[in-house]
């Protein structure tokens, strides 16, 4: 039993998509962590300068 469909454009998988955005919103947390966690393992905390030595 044959059925006559029109062949649509292959679409990405839903789940796909789902861990497409979970892969950005984990970078932009890990981004986000590093940006306020990094300079103050780096920050004199007398001074509060930064402190590479």
């Amino acid at each position: 039993m044959a059925q006559d469909r029109t062949v649509s454009p292959p679409q990405p998988h839903p789940a796909v998509e789902i861990i497409r955005f979970l892969a950005l919103v984990l970078l932009w947390t890990l981004a986000l962590v590093v940006a306020l966690v990094l300079p103050d393992l780096f920050l004199d905390p007398t001074t509060g300068v930064l402190d590479l030595g």
